[in-house]
């Protein structure tokens, strides 16, 4: 397993054999899954992740919608959700501490287009994470929190 602090994560278009094609999350390059996220080294007790939009235009959307969910034992249980847009070629930043995840322990980060059908709300974290379950290839990317 390996671990990073401050990973950027590449955001690319997936085409699956049925259903619509859309934004996903990958992994930094060389790194497996899970892949413990290690604090920052400055500020104490934090965390960051950079996500950089690498799709190009007319494949869909211009806009990313990443969603991030902190749990312990269930995603449908979380401690802690966020979620940030970014633009073909952006790079978005979400950062959060220690505190902020109430004892999560493992975080999922997944993608979908920017359209309102999972807003950046705790519910549109939620409902993405309903209907995008870990598995699949590129639902979900596991992480540990270190």
């Amino acid at each position: 397993m390996s671990s990073i602090a401050n990973p950027k994560c590449p955001v690319m278009k997936y085409v699956p054999a049925e259903g619509e094609a859309h934004p996903m999350v990958m992994l930094p390059q060389c790194d497996s899954q899970p892949f413990t996220l290690l604090k920052d080294s400055s500020p104490a007790n934090t965390y960051s992740i950079r996500f950089h939009n690498e799709m190009t235009a007319g494949q869909g959307g211009n806009t990313a919608r990443i969603y991030l969910a902190a749990f312990t034992t269930s995603v449908s249980n979380p401690t802690w959700t966020q979620s940030v847009t970014a633009e073909i070629g952006a790079t978005a930043h979400i950062g959060f501490t220690a505190t902020d995840l109430d004892g999560g322990t493992t975080l999922w980060v997944g993608a979908w287009w920017n359209d309102g059908t999972y807003p950046g709300t705790e519910q549109g974290v939620a409902a993405y994470f309903a209907d995008h379950p870990s598995g699949g290839e590129h639902h979900t990317v596991p992480m540990v929190v270190g």
